[in-house]
C-alpha cells in the first residue's frame, strides 16, 4: 500500500492511494453454496445419502477483497473575500472485482468500479459557519456490498441435479446529493 498527500501550494493540496491485496486462501475446504452440483465443485466430504456436502477453496479469493483498490483527489481553497473562503474537493476511487460470497459463487461477483465523490463549501476564515454542497457517488455506480442465497430457493446442493439458489443482496448508496449548513457556538 502506498500513500501521498502533497501540498502543491498553499492552497492546492493532492492526494492519492494504490493498495495492492493479493488475499487468497492458501488450504480451505468449506461449504458448497446452494444448489451447488459436483461437476461445479461440491465434492468433498459425502454424506451417508451419497450427497456432498464441501468444496476445495484454495487458491480463491477473500470475499470482499480485491486485488487493487486506487484512489486520487484534490482539495483546493480559495480565498473569495476579507474573512470568507471557498472550498472545493473531489476525489474519485477504482476498486477491482472482488467475490461476495464466502463460497465463491461465480455469478456472486462485484465488477470493478469507478465512484467520485466532491464537495464546495463556503465558510469564514475562522470556521465558525460553513455552507456545503456535497456530492457522493456522483456516477451513480451500483456497488454490491453483500449477496446470500435467498431463502426457500434452490436444491439438490451436491447432487448432480443442483438447482442454484436466487440471489438477493445489499448494495451502497446511489448517487447522493446533500446540503449541509454548519455553525459552531463559542
Amino acid at each position: 500500500e502506498f500513500d501521498v498527500d502533497f501540498a502543491a501550494t498553499d492552497e492546492l493540496t493532492l492526494r492519492g492511494s494504490v493498495a495492492y491485496n493479493d488475499a487468497k486462501y492458501t488450504d480451505y475446504v468449506g461449504g458448497c453454496w446452494a444448489g451447488q452440483t459436483p461437476a461445479q465443485g461440491c465434492n468433498l466430504q459425502p454424506n451417508g445419502a451419497g450427497v456432498f456436502q464441501t468444496q476445495n477453496l484454495s487458491g480463491t479469493r477473500l470475499q470482499l477483497a480485491p486485488e487493487w483498490a486506487l484512489t486520487a483527489g484534490f482539495s483546493y481553497s480559495l480565498p473569495i473575500s476579507n474573512g470568507l473562503a471557498l472550498d472545493w474537493n473531489v476525489d474519485g476511487r477504482y476498486s477491482s472485482s472482488y467475490p461476495l460470497y464466502p463460497q465463491q459463487r461465480p455469478d456472486a461477483v462485484q465488477g470493478g468500479f469507478f465512484t467520485i465523490d466532491a464537495g464546495l463549501t463556503l465558510h469564514s476564515d475562522d470556521d465558525r459557519w460553513a455552507v456545503s454542497f456535497i456530492g457522493r457517488n456522483l456516477t451513480n455506480e451500483v456497488v454490491l456490498l453483500s449477496a446470500v442465497d435467498s431463502p426457500l430457493t434452490g436444491s439438490g446442493t451436491g447432487t448432480p441435479n443442483g438447482t442454484w439458489a436466487d440471489l438477493a443482496g445489499t448494495t451502497q448508496r446511489g448517487r447522493t446529493l446533500m446540503f449541509q449548513v454548519t455553525y459552531r457556538f463559542q
